[in-house]
């Protein structure tokens, strides 16, 4: 009789065990999860605290020797609704100092003038900006590189990262009156001696005809 009411005590214990078990595996599971959870929320507040946010725009076209405007502007910020828009934005790290380069790869496609100071210090309550006037002297389709350079300090010493913002090829969109312009600008020389050198020639036969005649 004993025997009976001990086994019975005994599977009664084990299944008592098993329960305990999975309830123990169960709350791990969650409390994992929780913990898990909480560190990618601490990482987004992490990467939101070194990351930034990128608003630009290269046109998909320009015009043939007329300057437009270009320009760059980094915020941590929310990113305005009209400006989205007409803009792309995306992340970039951020750092106390940026500088930004709008680069013709050729060097002989555009003119562009930085009309801002090109290395600025960027802080977290408002936006900076950098504006280009580019203007195109060739037609065609040209190349435009953004490119921010965020400057940090390391181990090291101050150190620098260029990221490329954009890079677009650009439709230039011929005008007449400038592509006449720009064709006398550059063969100006060629052109005068075309017109005048007939001129001259015309001059010296006669005055070689005159003096014979003489």
């Amino acid at each position: 009789m004993e025997n009976t009411n001990s086994k019975k005590l005994s599977t009664k214990a084990k299944i008592i065990n098993a329960a305990y078990l999975i309830f123990i595996v169960i709350l791990a599971c969650n409390m994992s999860n929780e913990v898990l959870s909480s560190f990618g929320i601490m990482n987004k507040k992490i990467e939101s605290l070194n990351f930034g946010k990128a608003i630009y725009s290269i046109p998909d076209s320009l015009t043939l020797g007329k300057y437009e405007e270009i320009n760059l502007i980094v915020t941590r910020g929310q990113v305005d609704k009209n400006l989205k828009k007409v803009n792309d934005v995306q992340k970039i790290e951020f750092a106390t100092r940026i500088q930004a380069n709008l680069v013709d790869p050729t060097g002989e496609n555009f003119k562009i003038k930085s009309i801002s100071t090109k290395e600025q210090s960027v802080n977290k309550l408002s936006a900076t900006s950098w504006k280009f006037l580019v203007k195109p002297v060739k037609s065609g389709n040209s190349k435009l590189i953004l490119i921010a350079t965020i400057k940090y300090n390391d181990r090291i010493g101050e150190n620098s990262k260029d990221v490329i913002i954009q890079e677009k090829h650009t439709f230039i969109r011929p005008c007449w009156y400038m592509t006449i312009y720009l064709f006398f600008q550059e063969y100006w020389q060629w052109i005068i001696a075309a017109l005048f050198l007939p001129i001259l020639f015309k001059l010296i036969d006669l005055k070689s005809k005159s003096k014979n005649g003489s």
